[in-house]
């Protein structure tokens, strides 16, 4: 295991903090989530129920895995000090939004137009 040394006064250092929160917020979800056992339940409608709450929550399962899965590129962008750099224009993302999400990769207007080409697609 590697001992990193982490100053929060810097936001890199802030941000890895975030994002080791975060991150640790999603593995725990995980264990929860695992403990959970499925019911063989008689009754249709008491089936169908089950069925719709599971289909939910694999839906928050496969959501937590992208936002774990874009911690952990965080973490290792911050490792590499390309951490605060667009993955799309090369420009500097503002500091409002990393502190928002510590994970975000690009920039507002190159994620706008992400989002636009996967709605278009």
């Amino acid at each position: 295991m590697k001992l990193i040394l982490v100053d929060p006064s810097k936001p890199a250092g802030a941000a890895r903090l975030a994002l080791l929160a975060a991150r640790l917020e999603i593995e725990r979800g995980w264990q929860k989530r695992q403990a959970l056992a499925i019911e063989h339940l008689p009754d249709p409608l008491d089936a169908a129920v089950q069925m719709v709450e599971r289909e939910n929550e694999a839906l928050v399962l496969d959501a937590a895995c992208n936002r774990h899965a874009e911690i952990k590129a965080a973490l290792q962008r911050i490792d590499e000090g390309t951490w605060g750099v667009c993955e799309g224009c090369g420009e500097t993302i503002p500091p409002k939004r990393l502190t928002a999400l510590p994970w975000a990769s690009c920039c507002i207007l190159c994620a706008e137009a992400a989002e636009q080409q996967e709605v278009g697609a």
